[in-house]
C-alpha cells in the first residue's frame, strides 16, 4: 500500500495571505514532533534519574571539606565579631550564575494553516505550537528566595512531507523573575518578546517557497515548577504564554505583498526542561 497522499495547503487564520496548492507525500509517521517530543521524554526521564542519584540538591558550601574545630572565644563576643576572626571561614556568595539550557513542547494558540490530504486527515499548524529549545543565564540568589532568568529560544511549529513541509518559526527573547516558595520550588512570570516570527511553504525549491513575515511580537510568561540547584541545576516547569502574531508581508518567487490580517492568537501552555551548569 502507498504512503503517499494527495493534499492542498490552506490558511486557516488569515484569509488575506496567499495560499500554494501542491500535491505533497507525507511521510508514514509525523517526524518532527514525534522524534522531539520522544527526545523529551528521554531527556525528562535522565533529569529524575539523575536527581535521584545526586540526592540533595542543596547549594555546596564554600568550605565543607573538614568542620571547624570548635574556637575558644569569650561568651560576650558577638557572632558577628566571631566571624570576623576566624580567617579560614568564607562568607557564603550572596548570588550563584548558571549557563542554562530549556527544551520542551507547547500547545495551543490559533489553527493559522493546515495541510489536507485526498483521505480527510489533516495536519494542523497552530500558532502556539510545537517545540520552544534555546539557552540563557539563571541567577539564583541565596540570601533572598528570588531568582532571574533569561533565556533566547527556537520555536517552531510544523508539518513534513518527503517533498516539502510547512513550518511557523520564532525566536522568543524572555526575561522572567521568580519568587522560591521552598529550596526546591518557584513561581514566577515576565516577558517575551518573539522575533522574526514567519510562515515558510516549500517544496525543497527555492522558486517555489512562500514565506508569510508577521511583526515581532510582546507577550507575557507565567511559569512554575520544581528547580533544584546545586552545583548544577536541574528544572521541571510548566508556562502559560499570552503571544499574538500581526501578518506584515508575503514573499513568493522573490516579491513581497503586503498583508493586512486579524491577529494571530500565539496563547499556548507548555512544559519544560532546565538545565544549569
Amino acid at each position: 500500500m502507498s504512503s503517499e497522499r494527495a493534499g492542498t495547503v490552506k490558511n486557516g487564520a488569515n484569509p488575506d495571505v496567499p495560499r500554494m496548492e501542491r500535491t505533497v507525500n507525507q511521510y508514514p509517521v509525523k517526524t518532527l514532533e514525534l522524534r522531539l517530543i520522544a527526545l523529551f521524554a528521554v531527556t525528562v526521564l535522565t533529569g529524575c534519574a539523575t536527581v535521584a542519584s545526586s540526592g540533595s540538591g542543596a547549594r555546596p558550601e564554600s568550605s565543607q571539606s573538614a568542620p571547624d574545630a570548635p574556637d575558644m572565644a569569650s561568651p560576650e563576643e558577638t557572632p558577628e565579631s566571631h566571624e570576623e576572626q576566624t580567617p579560614g571561614r568564607k562568607k557564603k556568595r550572596s548570588f550563584y550564575v548558571y549557563p542554562t539550557l530549556t527544551f520542551g513542547p507547547s500547545f495551543g494558540g490559533d489553527k493559522f494553516a493546515e495541510l489536507h490530504y485526498s483521505d480527510g486527515t489533516v495536519s494542523e499548524i497552530t500558532a502556539g505550537g510545537s517545540i520552544q529549545m534555546g539557552g540563557g543565564v539563571l541567577v539564583d540568589f541565596t540570601r533572598i528566595p528570588l531568582q532571574v532568568q533569561t533565556m533566547l529560544t527556537w520555536h517552531v511549529a510544523g508539518a513534513g512531507a518527503s517533498n516539502g513541509s510547512l513550518n511557523f518559526y520564532r525566536w522568543p527573547l524572555e526575561l522572567l523573575g521568580f519568587y522560591k516558595l521552598t529550596q526546591n520550588f518557584r513561581v514566577g512570570g515576565g516577558l517575551q518578546y518573539a522575533l522574526g516570527p514567519h510562515t515558510v511553504l516549500s517544496n525543497g525549491s527555492r522558486s517555489e517557497t512562500l514565506v508569510v513575515n508577521y511583526d515581532n511580537g510582546l507577550g507575557f510568561v507565567a511559569e512554575g515548577g520544581f528547580m533544584a540547584c546545586g552545583k548544577i541545576c536541574l528544572g521541571f516547569n510548566l508556562r502559560f504564554v499570552q503571544q499574538s502574531y500581526a501578518p506584515r508581508a508575503a514573499v513568493f518567487e522573490g516579491n513581497s505583498i503586503p498583508v493586512e490580517g486579524d491577529l494571530v492568537d500565539g496563547q499556548h501552555v507548555g512544559f519544560n526542561m532546565t538545565f544549569g551548569f
